[in-house]
């Protein structure tokens, strides 16, 4: 993989992407940008069109940026090029709640606000945060589970 430095001006969105960004979260994203400046390069084609990062791209000209970071990839149809934006986007990952507000709780004061975090639905940080500790049912993995497997020193089955 090869990131590169651009000037903005070279490269342009996709024409054809399908995602959009609500006012309130293009307002979260450029508070992200501003802070924790660009920690992911953009990915274009050789022809300079976006296939993923549209948005931090309108956000960083809009915070009057005129270079980032990108990583460049072979894609030259529109069949390749969905492929790449689907790709990039893919929320594959689900996150743990309990890890999470341990975490959070650990991590000291931050602003909340600045992150979106995809539960069911999606849900603000802050949100998340503000319900409290998780609570899930204790259940007794031991009912109804035949083992073949004890140990001989204490009868634990497995």
């Amino acid at each position: 993989m090869n990131v590169k430095k651009v000037r903005l001006a070279d490269i342009r969105p996709w024409p054809k992407n399908p995602r959009k960004v609500k006012e309130e979260d293009m307002a979260r994203l450029k508070k992200q940008l501003a802070e924790l400046e660009q920690h992911a390069p953009l990915l274009v084609n050789k022809n300079g069109i976006i296939l993923g990062g549209n948005m931090r791209y309108k956000a960083m000209l809009e915070l009057g940026w005129s270079e980032c970071y990108v990583v460049e990839v072979d894609a030259d149809t529109e069949t390749k090029m969905l492929e790449y934006a689907l790709s990039h986007n893919d929320a594959v990952g689900v996150y743990d709640e309990r890890l999470l507000m341990e975490v959070v709780n650990e991590a000291g004061e931050f602003d909340f606000s600045k992150f979106r975090v995809e539960f069911a639905g999606g849900m603000e940080l802050k949100d998340f945060i503000a319900q409290g500790p998780v609570a899930y049912p204790e259940k007794d993995l031991t009912q109804g589970v035949e083992t073949a497997n004890s140990c001989p020193k204490c009868g634990y089955r497995w």
